[in-house]
C-alpha cells in the first residue's frame, strides 16, 4: 500500500551557483594570465581554481537533480524506494514487528554548508531495544534533507503505520 512521496530539499539557487561559479572562474584565470605580478597571479589563480571546483560540485548536483522518496507499507514493514529523475535508484525496507521509535532531527554536521544552514532536518529511528539512533533516507551515505514541514508530515505517517502494524 502506497503511503506517501517525499521529495528531497532542493534549493533553485543550484543553477545559478553553478554558471555564476563559471563565469568567476574563467574571469579570474584569464585576469591571473594578463596580471604580471607573480603574488596576486597565483591569488587569482587559486580563487579561480576554488571557484572551478565550485562549480563541479553544483553541476554534478544538478545532474544528480532531487531525489524523491516513495514510501509503501506490506506485511513485512516500510519500503522506501529512491527514484532518481523517475527511475529507481535504490530501495530500503525498514521492519516494524518490534517497537521503531522516530524523532525530527537537524541534519549531521558532516560539512560546513550544514553548519551554516540549519534549516534542513532529517528524520532518525531506532528499532527495537537497541540505543543506537540511526538517519532514516539516506543515499549514498548521504542523509537526504527534507524541510521542517516535510519532515513533520511523514514522521505521523510513519508513527502511524509502524503503530498500526504491530
Amino acid at each position: 500500500m502506497h503511503l506517501t512521496t517525499v521529495h528531497e530539499k532542493f534549493s533553485r539557487t543550484w543553477p545559478f551557483v553553478a554558471i555564476l561559479s563559471s563565469i568567476m572562474a574563467l574571469l579570474l584565470f584569464i585576469l591571473s594570465r594578463l596580471n604580471s605580478e607573480v603574488l596576486v597571479s597565483g591569488y587569482l589563480e587559486l580563487g579561480s581554481f576554488i571557484l572551478f571546483i565550485v562549480a563541479v560540485f553544483s553541476f554534478f548536483k544538478l545532474r544528480d537533480g532531487k531525489i524523491t522518496i516513495r514510501i509503501d507499507q506490506d506485511e513485512h514493514g516500510l519500503n522506501f524506494t529512491y527514484l532518481l529523475k523517475g527511475s529507481e535508484a535504490g530501495q530500503e525496507t525498514l521492519s516494524c514487528k518490534e517497537p521503531v521509535e522516530f524523532k525530527i532531527d537537524r541534519m549531521p554536521d558532516t560539512s560546513l554548508y550544514s553548519d551554516i544552514n540549519r534549516s534542513d532536518h532529517s528524520i532518525r529511528f531506532q528499532a527495537g531495544s537497541k540505543d543506537v539512533w540511526r538517519y532514516l533516507f539516506q543515499y549514498n551515505n548521504r542523509v537526504i534533507p527534507l524541510t521542517k514541514e516535510e519532515a513533520e508530515r511523514v514522521l505521523n505517517i510513519l508513527e502511524k503505520a509502524c503503530g498500526d502494524h504491530r
